[in-house]
């Protein structure tokens, strides 16, 4: 008899024939401990192989407005916080080009002796705000990602990193949307002069200053940001399938951002409504 064809006794571990019943040794009966063989020797199984990246950084970015399922699909397989992190910074940037066209329209002038000390002040805050905006920002989208996550977890018990990944690439549109801010300000922005020596004229000139701010925010700030609030929510809903492994739907994914940016819209906003 072949080698190849006899196999062990699982109690005593004697070579016996295959289609032997009862072990000539110990005398087992192997058709009752098959069971146990098959616990004892499970068939192999390939190890599931890990996933690939396949787009950079970049690619992610300009893939996340062209091919959007692909990008989020990648970014949720393997997540990481560049993308976030470089959305981050790019809107600090079209922030602080926003104040300095912002600043190229207003004019301060008079005798007054502190003007050169309230235009220090001035833009030190200006400054300020810009570095206050960038911590902002990171904890609006951590905060946001400690959210999405437990809402959106489905049972799936995907990882922080995968949320973070997938709620900072989200946030694109509001790059692109702080990008069209700046047009709208160069040519919409207008030139107002603040005369400091007489109180009353500067007085009317920042009352006509956020009369006109007023509209701008009402006719195009705010429709903008309605666009990029559902276009988030669009990319929300892709990433938080596919970082699931599809146990959260599409729609409840969207559902979540869509709630969450319409708190966020109406918080930003809100001086704008009133």
């Amino acid at each position: 008899m072949n080698a190849e064809e006899n196999q062990k006794c699982p109690s005593c571990g004697t070579p016996i024939a295959k289609d032997a019943s009862i072990c000539g040794k110990c005398g087992a009966d192997l058709e009752k401990n098959q069971g146990i063989v098959r616990e004892l020797y499970p068939p192999e199984t390939a190890p599931e192989k890990p996933y690939l990246r396949k787009y950079s950084t970049v690619q992610r970015l300009w893939k996340t407005l062209v091919s959007p399922s692909s990008a989020m699909r990648d970014i949720a397989s393997a997540p990481d916080y560049s993308g976030g992190i470089a959305i981050i910074v790019f809107r600090i940037v079209c922030s602080g080009i926003v104040i300095w066209v912002a600043l190229q329209r207003m004019h301060f002038v008079g005798e007054n002796r502190y003007l050169a000390m309230f235009q220090a002040i001035f833009g030190a805050m200006l400054t300020f705000s810009l570095f206050l905006g960038v911590g902002m920002l990171a904890a609006f989208w951590i905060f946001k990602s400690l959210l999405v996550r437990p809402m959106c977890d489905s049972g799936s018990g995907w990882n922080f990193k995968t949320v973070m990944a997938v709620t900072g690439y989200a946030h694109l549109p509001d790059l692109l949307i702080a990008v069209v801010g700046i047009l709208v300000v160069w040519f919409s922005f207008p030139q107002i002069t603040f005369n400091l020596s007489d109180e009353v004229a500067a007085t009317h000139a920042l009352a006509d200053y956020q009369a006109q701010m007023k509209w701008i925010n009402l006719f195009s700030t705010l429709p903008l940001s309605l666009i990029g609030f559902f276009w988030k929510s669009y990319l929300g809903g892709l990433g938080t399938r596919f970082g699931t492994k599809e146990k959260c739907s599409f729609a409840r994914g969207f559902a979540v951002f869509l709630v969450l940016g319409l708190v966020g819209l109406l918080i930003a906003n809100i001086g704008s409504l009133l």
